[in-house]
């Protein structure tokens, strides 16, 4: 699989978000799609809780837009133009290139 797969299985089954940087205006947006998840029971382990997110989102408009990334923990996620807080990422790289961002987003 190369980066730019992944980044078409997310446009083909994903939905648009909008990813922020910064809490309080002025904000730094970016809009992407994203493939979003529940966790089923089982998955709740550690610090993922009942309620979180996974939510996959590609490298490729993070670098289109010059958005300041990669995303953190901290950043925040519109989904259906609700907020989320990054709670962990976990950048994947194929080879030397980043092949997406694996995100545990948490509501409000």
């Amino acid at each position: 699989m190369t980066p730019a797969a992944v980044q078409r299985l997310i446009e083909a089954r994903g939905e648009t978000v909008t990813l922020r940087r910064n809490a309080i205006a002025p904000f730094v947006d970016v809009a992407l799609r994203a493939r979003v998840n529940g966790f089923a029971p089982k998955e709740l382990v550690a610090d993922v809780m009942q309620g979180d997110r996974g939510v996959v989102i590609g490298n490729a408009e993070i670098l289109a837009a010059a958005w300041p990334g990669p995303p953190k923990r901290g950043d925040r996620l519109l989904i259906d133009g609700l907020p989320f807080t990054i709670a962990a990422v976990d950048t994947r790289k194929i080879g030397d290139e980043v092949a997406g961002h694996w995100l545990v987003v948490r509501g409000q």
